[in-house]
Order: structure tokens, then C-alpha cells, then sequence
């Protein structure tokens, strides 16, 4: 169907479909102009003439107004209910044009009132304040002798709030008393407040009927029931109504400078008497329901008894996580906090953190058995963050419950782990088993944690350090720790317990020789300050790890532990510090003091033994200048010295007078890796020990004489199988 054939009389119900006219762009001028005359309606036709200019009117298109104006349309043919509808659909165009062609002083009383609650139009026509509102009403054709008509202005103007009007009115005989509890009651629907005022001072408050009364304080403009309360209103009125209706109208989103209003207005009437439990607790009720926590707070700082229900009311609160409202309640009613224990147990999860923390805060669920029965909640479902909050809010524990100092530990709960070692019964029966149980399992980063936590609940932090530091409890049962640690070559912890305070004991050694092979130079210097070089057993320690160090290349602690044995006054040690050593590290040049003299024979010959094996021939050299036997050696270090092409080695045994018979053997093992054939019979017929050439392992991979080697390996074969 094309749009100039749509009939008139749906032409109001496809406008009223606000999609509908943005598709067919027929939101403005000129279309809807357009769309209204393109018709085959017969314009001369007085009624099709007036269907339209409704439309036009309803609709807001001026230029169809006017295009129908010329064609004789008349504007009387608007009547009261097209203006009605005008208004409601905010046609403000139209109403101007209607009262252009009108006048104002013609429109009619009816109608008058609908024309000033148009905001747009009372804008537009200065018709928003006095004295204009005044002129508006009183300027009419109308008798106002005519009680009906004296009436109806009556009305208008206390609707339209017109003080000026009704003093007119009243000037000219018209009576305020002829207001109906009705007409009362749409006025404070139009917020008519000062035409209220107005009408209470000329009759007196005292001389209107209750019902109007009632009337008046529905209305929720705070400032005009206060000025009700000035003109004598019983604050009392009607079992205490003015107050529990105090918010009445008003929602949660209530602007700060109300909201002070309306604190002041109920206080006024709290302080006048008025009760808070008549109407079961309204105003209680409605401020709680309207999240309004101040008034809540002032309410209840008049409260005398418990409110009932109040317990239920608050569960509700929390699920709804309203923490302020909550709080103040908590506050004023002390007696809802004892039953909340075992509702906040049972609804843990469904709580949030914030109102968790609130409830903490009044003692709920912070001792006794729901108190240790959150925390194992806590603790079981790895909730930190609620554990560190019952913590916070001094939870008692129950320190013979180890199990839950385990999983405090194993999930990182630091706030746990400190309450139980604020108890001196749990440290006493507990705590050294306990961490001697972690150090077993190599659990280092809750060692550190176990020893952080236990420094701070003694108040042990040294002032000015960036770090703590805890003898008493690294060192309990005898360093045994620090033993643990070694036998797991668990250097991480090693490093650890030494940090905060672990001494080693003399009697350790394994913790020196661990140290030396790890170059750990913290741990070795730790081990040095407990020892004394005035004892023989220490110092055969340090000897020890003489070799110790060279067999692991570690030169620079072999310097550094020669220069500790060196020293004349060992009370005024240095501590050693860490520098980067290779396997060709050098011997400094320390002379030879009375203490490394008397290094036993044993540990001499085993340094030596240590720089051969690794082929060092300096510190092999300071060996033997500090005494050791070249004899004392294993029987296979020469060779091996041999066989790995080590002639500095060599030379330096030799040169040092080593025993002919070790010569022989290395002759042996010469010949037979050269694959002197000859010669190695010659050999084993006067008498050598067969051992000492371990064959296959020594065969040459060249081609030249790799066959005479087999045949050296599978003769000396044959010769220890039969000399077995």
C-alpha cells in the first residue's frame, strides 16, 4: 500500500509507533507535511477537513496547520481533548500555534492547568513564575462571581502552586475551605508546596479534617512537613505516621543534600518523642531496605530494645553483602553478633571477602569452635587471603592440632604459621621434630618461611638489617640441621640456616669437606671461626681438606686454608673471599710454619697423591716441600702419570728419589703400551707383578702396533691364569 493511500483515521496509530516514522523518515518537517496532505480525501469536506487538521495538531506539523488555515480550516476545531493529546505527546509546536491564533486570555479554565505543566510551553510563554502564572489564570472571560467558575480557578491555581492566584481569588471571595481532601492530595502529587503552605496558615491546622491532614504529610518534600510541624501538626499524628512515613517516594539513590534533610527531619520528630516501634519498625524497615546506613545509625542510637527480627534481617544483609548497613547494626545491637557464629560457619563460601572481614571484626566466628573450624576451612581450601583475616582478628588456635601447622606451612600461610609459634607449648612439644622433618625432605623454601615466621612472632629482627637472624632455632638439637642439609647436598638450605644463624660444630668435618668440594667459601668460613688451631684434632681437619681441595682443583681455598694454618695469631682471623681458580692454579708463596710442619705423614703423602691424580705438578712440588714421601704414594701414580702423558709428573717423582721398584713397574707399563714384546717377556720372567697393566684399557689405538698389544694383552692373560 502506497502512503498517500492510508486512510486518516489510522494515521495516529502508525505515528504513535515511534520505529514505524523513523524507517519511513516521517520524524520532521516537511515530511509528515507531505504525508498528511498527500490524501484524495476531499479537503471541502467539512469532516475530512477536520480529521486531518487533528492529525496535523496531535502530530506537531505546523505547515500542515497553516496549509490547512488557508484552505479554510478553523483553529476552534481543536477542542479540549486534542489539546490533551497535544500535550502528552509533547507537540510543542502545535500549542504555540493554537495559542497564537487563540489568545491566552481564551483558553479555556479546563484547559489551562494541562497547558502550564508543559514545561516547554510554560518556558516559552514566561508562564514558569509569578506573577505571570497569576495574570495567566485570572485573565478569562469568566465570572468569577460564578462560585463553579471561582472554583475551578481555585484548583488550577493550587495545582499550579499560583499563591498570587489563590490571595486573588481569596481577595475576591473565593474560600479555601471549599478544597476537597481530593483536591489536596493531587496538589502534593504536583509537589504544590507553597499553595500547601498557604492554604494550612489562612485555616489553621488545627481547623483542617484529619483525613486532608493525612493528605498533607504524604507529601516527601521534607522542608514543607517541617514547616507543618512549625504550624502546629502533632508529630504524633496518627500513630506516629509522619515518622515511619519519613521516606516514603524516595528509592536507594538519595542526593547527599536530601538525604542531611531528611536525617535532620526524623531526628526532630525522634527528639519530639515519637516511637520507633509503633507500625512494626517501619521507618526501621524502609531505611534498611533502602540501603541508608546513616539513617539506620541515627535511628538506632534511639533504639531501647532489640528490634524484632532484626537477626534474620542481617543474615539477609550479609548475603546481599551490604557491609555498612551491616556494620551499623552490629554496632547498636550487640546481641545479633552471638547468634551469627554458626550461620557465618555454614554460609563461608557464599560471603565475600569484604563482609568476611566486617563480621572478623566483631569477633564472629573468631574463637571456639567455629572459630578453629573456619580456619581449618581456610587452611584445607587454600583460602590465604580468609586465614590471614582470622588471624588478623586474633583466632585462638589449637596448637596440639600439628596436622594443621603441616598444611599452614605446605600452602604458604604465613599468618598461621606465625600464631603457632607464638605458643611456647606448641615450640616446646613440636617444633623441632617438625622442622627437622622438613629439612629432611628438602623442603627449603618453608624452612625460610618456618624461620621468617618464627623471628617475627619473638620480635627478633635486628634494627637497621635486611635481614634476620635466629640461632635458637637453626641450631636446636646440636646443628643437627646443618647435618641434614650436608648428607642431602641440599646447598640451598646449607645457605639458608647459615644466613640466619646456624653454627657448625667443631666435630662436623663432613660439613668442612662438603664445603671445600662446593667451594661454598660462606660455609667453609662458618666452619673455620668454631675451630681452634691450638687443638691437634682441628687442626688435622683443616689438613685434611688440604687434600681435599686439591683433589677437586679447588687451589684457592688450598692457598687460603695453608695461609689459616700459617697464621700467628688465629684470633685475628680474616674471613676468605671467593676468586676464580682453574685447574693450572699456582701455589703463593707461604713459608713453612710450624703448624703446616707438623701436618701428619699420612695427610702430607695424600695431597701429594691428590696433585698427581689431577696433574698438577706445583702444588705436587709444595707437597713434598712440605714433606710428603714420594714413596708414600699409590703404587700405579707413576703410571698413570705415564700413561696420561704427564712427564712433569714423571720428573718430578723420579727427581724426588722415588723407589726403584716403582720405576720398574712404570718401565713395565712402558713396554707393554709401546708393545715391546721382547722386553715384556724379559720382565715377567724376573718376577713383575702382573696387575699393573690393565690391558685393554691401555692398548694403543695405532694401527703400527695394535696388533703386537693384543698379543701382549692375551700373553699376560695367559701368564696370571696360570700363576693362579
Amino acid at each position: 500500500m502506497e502512503l498517500e493511500n492510508i486512510s486518516e483515521e489510522i494515521v495516529l496509530t502508525l505515528f504513535k509507533k515511534n520505529p514505524f516514522i523513523k524507517r519511513i523518515n516521517l520524524d520532521k518537517e516537511p515530511q509528515i507535511f507531505q504525508f498528511l496532505t498527500t490524501t484524495k480525501a476531499n479537503l471541502k469536506d467539512k469532516t475530512q477537513m477536520r480529521k486531518i487538521f487533528k492529525s496535523a495538531f496531535i502530530l506537531d506539523s505546523v505547515d500542515t496547520l497553516k496549509y490547512l488555515s488557508e484552505n479554510e480550516a478553523e483553529i476552534s476545531i481543536i477542542e479540549d481533548r486534542d489539546i490533551e493529546s497535544a500535550i502528552e505527546s509533547d507537540s510543542i509546536n502545535s500549542l504555540m500555534y493554537y495559542v497564537e491564533n487563540v489568545g491566552l486570555e481564551n483558553i479555556n479554565e479546563e484547559m489551562k492547568l494541562s497547558f502550564l505543566k508543559n514545561k516547554k510551553f510554560a518556558e516559552r510563554f514566561n508562564l514558569d513564575k509569578e506573577p505571570h502564572i497569576c495574570k495567566f489564570l485570572t485573565t478569562t472571560n469568566s465570572n468569577l462571581k460564578d462560585k463553579k467558575q471561582a472554583k475551578k480557578l481555585l484548583k488550577i491555581a493550587l495545582c499550579c502552586d499560583s499563591v498570587d492566584t489563590l490571595k486573588y481569588l481569596v481577595g475576591k471571595g473565593a474560600k479555601l475551605s471549599s478544597f476537597t481532601c481530593e483536591d489536596i492530595e493531587k496538589t502534593v502529587e504536583y509537589n504544590g508546596v507553597n499553595c500547601l503552605v498557604y492554604y494550612v496558615e489562612v485555616l489553621g491546622i488545627e481547623n483542617i479534617k484529619k483525613s486532608t491532614v493525612l493528605a498533607l504529610i504524604k507529601s516527601k518534600n521534607i522542608a514543607f512537613k517541617n514547616k507543618l510541624l512549625d504550624l502546629g501538626l502533632d508529630p504524633h499524628i496518627d500513630k506516629n505516621c509522619l515518622l515511619h512515613s519519613s521516606l516514603n517516594g524516595y528509592d536507594s539513590s538519595i542526593e547527599s543534600d536530601t538525604l542531611d534533610e531528611i536525617l535532620n527531619f526524623i531526628k526532630r520528630l525522634l527528639d519530639a518523642g515519637c516511637d520507633l516501634y509503633a507500625r512494626k519498625c517501619e521507618i526501621l524497615v524502609c531505611s534498611i531496605g533502602l540501603n541508608q546506613p546513616k539513617i539506620v545509625d541515627l535511628i538506632l542510637g534511639y533504639s531501647k530494645k532489640p528490634y524484632p527480627k532484626i537477626g534474620n534481617r542481617v543474615q539477609e544483609l550479609i548475603f546481599g553483602n551490604k557491609v555498612d548497613l551491616v556494620r551499623v547494626i552490629l554496632s547498636h545491637c550487640k546481641g545479633v553478633c552471638e547468634n551469627l557464629n554458626y550461620f557465618f560457619y555454614l554460609n563461608r563460601r557464599l560471603i565475600k571477602t569484604e563482609m568476611t572481614k566486617l563480621l572478623l571484626e566483631f569477633g564472629i566466628c573468631t574463637s571456639g569452635k567455629h572459630g578453629m573450624d573456619m580456619v581449618k576451612y581456610a587452611i584445607n581450601n587454600k583460602e590465604i587471603e580468609l586465614a590471614d583475616l582470622l588471624m588478623k582478628f586474633n583466632n585462638n588456635l589449637d596448637y596440639t592440632d600439628v596436622k594443621l601447622f603441616r598444611d599452614a606451612v605446605y600452602i604458604g600461610c604465613t599468618s598461621v604459621t606465625e600464631k603457632y609459634l607464638q605458643n611456647q607449648k606448641f615450640i616446646n612439644d613440636n617444633l623441632e621434630n617438625e622442622f627437622i622433618n622438613l629439612c629432611s625432605k628438602n623442603q627449603n623454601s618453608f624452612i625460610e618461611m618456618i624461620i621468617k615466621c618464627y623471628t617475627s612472632s619473638k620480635k627478633l629482627q635486628k634494627k637497621n638489617s635486611s635481614r634476620l637472624k635466629v640461632s635458637s632455632l637453626v641450631n636446636i638439637k646440636d646443628q643437627k640441621l646443618l647435618e641434614i642439609a650436608i648428607k642431602n647436598e641440599n646447598m640451598e638450605m646449607i645457605n639458608t640456616l647459615l644466613e640466619y644463624g646456624a653454627i657448625p660444630l667443631p666435630e662436623d668435618k663432613n660439613l668442612f669437606l662438603y664445603s671445600i668440594k662446593h667451594e661454598n667459601i660462606d660455609l667453609m668460613n662458618h666452619y673455620l671461626q668454631v675451630l681452634s688451631l691450638n687443638s691437634k684434632a682441628h687442626r688435622d681437619i683443616i689438613c685434611e681438606g688440604l687434600a681435599q681441595a686439591i683433589q677437586y682443583t679447588c687451589f684457592n681455598i688450598y692457598d687460603s686454608l695453608i695461609t689459616f694454618l700459617s697464621e700467628e695469631s688465629p684470633t685475628k682471623r680474616k674471613k676468605f673471599e671467593r676468586k676464580k681458580t682453574t685447574g693450572e692454579g699456582k701455589p703463593k708463596a707461604v713459608e713453612v710454619s710450624e703448624n703446616i710442619k707438623n701436618i701428619s705423614q699420612n695427610i702430607k703423602n695424600d695431597t701429594l697423591q691428590q696433585a698427581c691424580n689431577v696433574g698438577n705438578v706445583e702444588y705436587a712440588r709444595k707437597a713434598i716441600e712440605m714433606g710428603a714421601d714420594v714413596n708414600g704414594i699409590e703404587p700405579r701414580t707413576l703410571c698413570n702419570a705415564y700413561v696420561s702423558k704427564n712427564t712433569d709428573i714423571l720428573d718430578l717423582l723420579i727427581e724426588n728419589g722415588i723407589e726403584k721398584e716403582r720405576i720398574k713397574e712404570y718401565e713395565f707399563v712402558k713396554v707393554c703400551t709401546e708393545g715391546n714384546f721382547v722386553k715384556v717377556k724379559e720382565m715377567v720372567s724376573e718376577g713383575i707383578d702382573l696387575n699393573i697393566y690393565d690391558g685393554m684399557q691401555r692398548i694403543n689405538t695405532r694401527k703400527d702396533n695394535l696388533e703386537c698389544q693384543l698379543n701382549i694383552f692375551f700373553y699376560l692373560y695367559l701368564q696370571y691364569c696360570f700363576s693362579r
